[in-house]
């Protein structure tokens, strides 16, 4: 979710439409395509706002139907033609995603169908949503906080299945809930400071019950450094790997960046040279997506536009988490050990000897003095590929091995608590050394709690009067 506006002391009260301005009116009925443009067996279209009931009964001529049922009817548009028959199905607001009413529509996935269907909801007073709108509806309804609006992008893009799980708690609410019982420890700290303020001494004195203020500052502070911490593991996680593929011309680097993919991604020719530029393509290996990337072969170059393919294949060979060195033992190796340990580490680059369906060819004197794993595939046949895979699982896991954060976070989560982390430091040394006047304290606290608020949201001033005066005796 994209911010767009300043938290500050005016939107304390917890007015989440004032603090974050929305492209449109909030009361705009959206409609969206909610799976990929393009030919499909279906597609899903998304509804949401006040007019989804009117929708409802104009488009599929009912007057009565039940939320969270599957219904079959035609799309009937303006004109009462019917675009397709489709399954549809209601969420009322206070059950749905967004917290409005919702209908959302699986048709046939025909682009033509799909484009008639948006521009008669167009008609019909829908307006299409921009990017992240529906959850941005969700967060301004109190059906998730920001924490967890950012967690329904990690989610969807989680290259691992280690960052899916953490992405899956994140959307449950595992780290609001940390959060929030920060906020209430501060809260707890600024309702007994208020108390003191402005009420009796007799008042202060139960207000100061728990523990000292100094003591609960430094139990944040360090819990909140904690946290921070884990901010390495998590960007790690979210980071989608680099395989590249490189070797001579006419090694068969195309045709084994086929066979891993099991598609014809790239062209493949007899000719050497054939590829003059880098390819790239998601792959499934190891539990995770990894970015395959098929590059020009390194040789003396011919022509200029070669020199330029040679070049991208250096560069990506130099930022490349796992190189896969691809030779034909068939030919003679005229690139040599040092020519790549200039470029990659041993660890990081596994030796595949392709074409073995051709023969085995003499053993290379190269793979015997180098410290790199040597492995023989057939990109042509398919032998040996299942070890190739189970080697990039080993390396993948070897490479990325290390503490799996218990929580998602990211580099907004890290500024702001570095930012309340600076103000509780500056708090607790003033405490410390001449005392904090109560009404420069109150105003820290306010400070830290709005700070954080930037996290999840802003804080409830009514749970500040209702935690403040829930301490006074019954009858005072």
């Amino acid at each position: 979710m994209r911010r767009s506006a300043a938290l500050g002391p005016e939107v304390a009260g917890g007015n989440r439409v004032a603090a974050f301005r929305v492209s449109g009116s909030h009361r705009d009925t959206l409609m969206a395509l909610a799976t990929p443009y393009g030919i499909a067996a279906m597609a899903k279209l998304r509804v949401s706002g006040p007019r989804t009931r009117e929708l409802i009964q104009t488009i599929f001529r009912r007057r009565d139907w039940q939320a969270r049922h599957v219904y079959f009817s035609p799309f009937w548009d303006r004109n009462g033609k019917t675009l397709d028959e489709v399954c549809w199905f209601f969420f009322e607001g206070a059950r749905s995603y967004t917290g409005e009413d919702s209908l959302e529509i699986d048709a046939h996935g025909n682009p033509l169908i799909i484009r008639r269907m948006l521009e008669d909801l167009e008609g019909r007073g829908c307006r299409l949503a921009e990017p992240g709108e529906f959850t941005r509806r969700a967060f301004l309804n109190h059906k998730i906080d920001l924490c967890q609006a950012e967690a329904v992008l990690d989610l969807i893009h989680a290259p691992s299945d280690e960052a899916l799980a953490l992405a899956s708690e994140q959307l449950s609410g595992h780290l609001s809930r940390r959060i929030s019982d920060w906020r209430d420890r501060l809260l707890g700290l600024l309702a007994s400071v208020e108390l003191g303020i402005d009420f009796s001494s007799e008042a202060e004195e139960e207000a100061n019950a728990g523990p000292p203020i100094g003591a609960t500052i430094e139990a944040l502070l360090q819990e909140m450094g904690e946290l921070r911490a884990m901010q390495g593991a998590a960007e790690r996680l979210k980071r989608v790997l680099k395989i590249v593929l490189v070797g001579e011309p006419n090694a068969g680097k195309s045709s084994l960046f086929n066979r891993l993919l099991r598609q014809e991604r790239a062209l493949v020719d007899a000719g050497a040279g054939t590829t003059r530029d880098f390819i790239g393509a998601n792959w499934i290996c190891a539990g995770q997506i990894l970015e395959l990337i098929d590059t020009a072969g390194l040789r003396d170059p011919e022509n200029d536009l070669e020199r330029q393919g040679i070049e991208r294949s250096l560069a990506l060979l130099e930022k490349a988490d796992l190189v896969l060195w691809v030779v034909d033992p068939q030919e003679p190796e005229r690139i040599s050990v040092q020519d790549l340990s200039s470029h990659i580490a041993p660890k990081r680059l596994i030796r595949v000897e392709n074409k073995c369906d051709l023969g085995r060819g003499k053993p290379s004197a190269q793979a015997e003095e180098s410290a790199w794993e040597t492995l023989s595939v057939s990109a042509k046949t398919g032998e040996g590929i299942g070890a190739l895979e189970r080697k990039v699982a080993e390396k993948i896991q070897s490479l990325t091995l290390g503490s799996v954060p218990s929580y998602g976070i990211n580099e907004r989560h890290a500024g702001i608590l570095r930012r309340v982390e600076g103000l509780l430091v500056r708090t607790r040394d003033s405490l410390r050394a001449s005392g904090l006047a109560a009404e420069c304290l109150a105003s820290d606290l306010r400070l830290a709690l709005e700070i954080l608020g930037e996290m999840i949201g802003p804080y409830d001033q009514e749970a500040l009067l209702d935690r403040l005066f829930s301490q006074f005796c019954i009858g005072k």
